[in-house]
């Protein structure tokens, strides 16, 4: 399986492209669209949003990361290994947290280059390609060009130590790393790192927690720990970007 998570949006021609190169290298392999409206050219935030959807993904599956303001520059290409799954991207720090997060971690730089390389669209040129290939190691029935029986690194890929990029971002950090339609905020924080009784400030309220919407008044904000096991600032039938002006890289304070 390979999965998606860019912040390329879900308008325009760009997913579309991604998946058609997929299938250029391997015509069975299911592919599923992760997430496309990952923080715009942020690879920080992206990385903890990245992070905290990775124990879910399914053992074997591949999934190529592209939230990449570098591209075209002389940025790395690498791909992470973490027990039996893949993440292929940008060396830029967007896999360090899932890498932080994860056991089993090796690391390699993609040799591979495709005959034409687009100086903007590296996801669909390089990576997704990779990608393909990778998934399709041990799945029988391929092109003659990914065939089954032949080890999915030769000539795609060269083992490294670690990535050239290697951010000091700490574990959790209390900014706001992702808005949803709703208006409901998730910080860079996991919930298992603070107290079910904590407050969090935000500009002009403290809030206090909750175990879901329905369990605070109609029109109240509260935090709580969302289902993928981030703290995430919400107002019950309300919008708490909006309310409290929160944008992706607003800071707040957990008491």
């Amino acid at each position: 399986m390979i999965l998606f998570f860019t912040d390329f949006g879900w308008l325009g021609p760009y997913i579309g492209q991604m998946h058609t190169a997929v299938v250029g290298y391997a015509n069975t392999i299911p592919i599923v669209d992760l997430m496309h409206d990952a923080p715009a050219q942020d690879p920080k935030a992206a990385a903890y949003l990245l992070a905290a959807l990775a124990p879910a993904m399914p053992a074997e599956c591949v999934c190529v990361g592209v939230v990449d303001p570098g591209v075209g520059t002389d940025r790395d290409a690498i791909v992470l290994r973490t027990g039996n799954r893949f993440f292929v991207g940008p060396d830029n720090g967007l896999f360090s947290l899932t890498a932080r997060h994860s056991d089993a971690v090796r690391w390699y730089r993609i040799v591979w280059r495709p005959e034409t390389l687009s100086a903007s669209f590296h996801g669909r040129d390089l990576f997704a390609p990779i990608a393909a290939r990778i998934a399709a190691r041990t799945t029988p029935g391929q092109e003659a060009r990914c065939p089954a029986s032949a080890s999915w690194m030769d000539g795609l890929v060269t083992e490294i130590s670690g990535p050239a990029v290697s951010p000091e971002w700490a574990d959790d950090i209390d900014e706001v790393i992702y808005i949803d339609s709703f208006g409901n905020c998730i910080l860079g924080r996991r919930a298992m790192t603070v107290d079910q009784h904590a407050s969090i400030h935000v500009p002009g309220e403290t809030l206090g927690a909750a175990r879901t919407f329905g369990d605070a008044p109609e029109g109240s904000a509260f935090w709580y720990a969302n289902s993928m096991g981030m703290v995430e600032i919400a107002v019950n039938k309300g919008n708490a970007a909006e309310r409290f002006g929160l944008k992706i890289g607003t800071p707040v304070q957990v008491h």
